[in-house]
């Protein structure tokens, strides 16, 4: 049953998860991601504690974004495709909004910034909204998604 409480939370409420799988895809896979890390918190060791602090970074975003009241944090969008419990036609899920995630990708790669000379910053917010749609359309199972519509 604990297996199945977990399927079931991940498929419909995770939006954690595809967003740090994007984060990390974004900065060029896991050892990038460790470096990115590194630049805000040079001590950071490995890829566990990059996550640790990639989540603690989110969690005060979305304080700070609920409480400048810069509208939904969240929103649901309808997978197309069957969903994988109930057999319905187009399972609807949570995902983060894309306003949400360029309110993160200002403090996570700001542009401009001395460590980042080559301007690629200003790729970062592109690429994770793209790359987040991407994830969430493949559904948290592996597959049972498809494209997104916003419900």
């Amino acid at each position: 049953m604990e297996k199945a409480i977990q399927d079931a939370s991940r498929f419909y409420l995770d939006a954690w998860t595809p967003l740090l799988q994007a984060m990390i895809r974004a900065e060029g896979g896991p050892e990038a991601f460790v470096t990115a890390v590194r630049c805000s918190f040079p001590t950071t060791a490995d890829l566990p504690e990059a996550l640790a602090r990639a989540c603690k970074t989110l969690r005060g975003r979305m304080v700070a974004y609920r409480g400048f009241g810069l509208g939904p944090l969240f929103e649901t969008v309808r997978l197309q495709g069957k969903d994988p419990w109930t057999g319905e036609e187009g399972p609807r899920c949570l995902r983060f909004t894309d306003r949400f995630l360029e309110f993160l990708g200002a403090s996570w790669a700001p542009v401009g910034v001395a460590n980042d000379p080559t301007n690629l910053n200003r790729h970062w917010i592109p690429n994770v909204c793209r790359i987040y749609a991407e994830l969430i359309a493949e559904g948290t199972d592996g597959g049972a998604g498809g494209r997104t519509e916003s419900a």
